[in-house]
């Protein structure tokens, strides 16, 4: 990253920093979201056990539209702006890389999220080529048999194992600033698996690790007791899920800053899958402060279990700027404020002020020269 990106970026967040805590303690100051979750597209390759997106059938925004949020993005918050563009499955769509290759040349911190199945060696070329900031690859389990069952074909795992060599090697041989992380959700299927994912992860050479518990998928109307009773929840007894997790605890400590999460947000997910309720360590919600979300159908919201605030179409008419300081969007922060949920979705979990720098460090490139264990 180049020595005026850095900066930037640096400033960028350390603004945003400020703006919220004197935005929750005056009133003033709205800060600019520092996160912006692009989704262009529901279609998808994949017939996930855990999502319900592939069987969506709603018709695409034109290129048009997305290119328009993300000049109003940047033109409202500057190039250090970190855009994260996913899906559905990204690569599926016929705009990826028009998409990706204009958010790139806008914002400097753009970065994708993929489930590998479509990136071959040609395509691993073109990725590392458009100077990604991160390039997130999804990877639920450490063998054929766990990822092709939760992924609903048959040969997922050996295509996306053959995507994160690909662009590990084209990273490497490049010498991109491109980091390769590995994203991953826990659930019944592959809770045994969790570490040695990290493990493989390594051996794979990847930048990082990221874990989430499996949630009641926005798209599919599931209640909490519905995945309880499903085959996605772990069926282990408390001290296997617990000994699960200490086991990847352990290895975060031993192996400094390639698990993204932080210890406490580890634990978190270990409590949530063994029904424990979680305790609400934050006074307030704080994501309509930090991060925006622009939905497949048009919709732009402050988080995805609340309305929206307003429409892509919205914005030939009104800057995003302008649509965040008005209503519907200032009655939402009132009554986001005192929202109860701890979330623990990656996207919309609070995180402290040493999560922030985890993620930072790693996009940037303070990172360690992680070893296998």
């Amino acid at each position: 990253m180049k020595s005026f990106d850095f900066i930037n970026l640096f400033l960028y967040g350390f603004r945003n920093l400020l703006d919220k805590w004197i935005y929750l303690y005056t009133g003033l100051f709205i800060p600019k979201p520092i996160n912006f979750y692009i989704v262009p597209t529901l279609r998808c390759n994949a017939r996930c056990k855990m999502c319900f997106i592939w069987a969506q059938k709603d018709p695409e925004l034109t290129y048009s539209y997305w290119r328009m949020a993300i000049n109003q993005i940047v033109g409202w918050c500057g190039p250090a702006a970190k855009i994260n563009i996913a899906g559905g499955e990204i690569l599926y769509s016929s705009m990826a890389f028009k998409l990706l290759q204009y958010s790139a040349r806008k914002s400097f911190m753009t970065g994708l999220t993929s489930n590998g199945y479509l990136i071959d060696k040609k395509m691993s070329v073109k990725l590392i080529g458009l100077n990604l900031a991160n390039i997130n690859i999804s990877l639920d389990g450490i063998n054929d048999k766990t990822v092709n069952f939760l992924r609903g074909r048959s040969d997922f795992f050996e295509k996306t194992i053959n995507a994160i060599k690909f662009l590990v090697e084209e990273r490497n041989k490049k010498m991109s600033r491109t980091k390769i992380i590995i994203k991953t959700t826990i659930m019944g299927p592959n809770i045994k698996e969790i570490y040695g994912l990290v493990e493989m992860a390594l051996k794979l050479g990847v930048d990082n690790v990221y874990f989430q518990p499996v949630l009641p998928p926005f798209e599919g109307n599931w209640t909490e007791n519905q995945l309880r009773s499903s085959v996605l929840w772990p069926s282990l007894s408390e001290s296997e899920v617990k000994n699960e997790f200490n086991r990847v605890i352990g290895l975060k400590k031993k192996i400094k800053g390639f698990i993204l999460n932080s210890e406490v947000s580890l634990i978190s997910m270990m409590n949530y899958l063994l029904g424990i309720p979680l305790k609400i360590d934050h006074p307030h919600c704080e994501i309509d402060l930090t991060t925006l979300f622009f939905e497949p159908r048009g919709a732009i919201r402050f988080c995805s279990y609340y309305q929206p605030i307003g429409h892509i179409k919205d914005l030939q008419k009104i800057k995003i700027e302008e649509m965040v300081k008005k209503s519907p969007a200032l009655k939402l922060r009132k009554t986001m404020r005192k929202c109860g949920k701890n979330c623990l979705v990656t996207c919309m979990s609070d995180k402290s002020i040493s999560d922030y720098f985890n993620i930072f460090s790693a996009l940037v490139g303070w990172s360690y020269k992680h070893k296998s264990v």
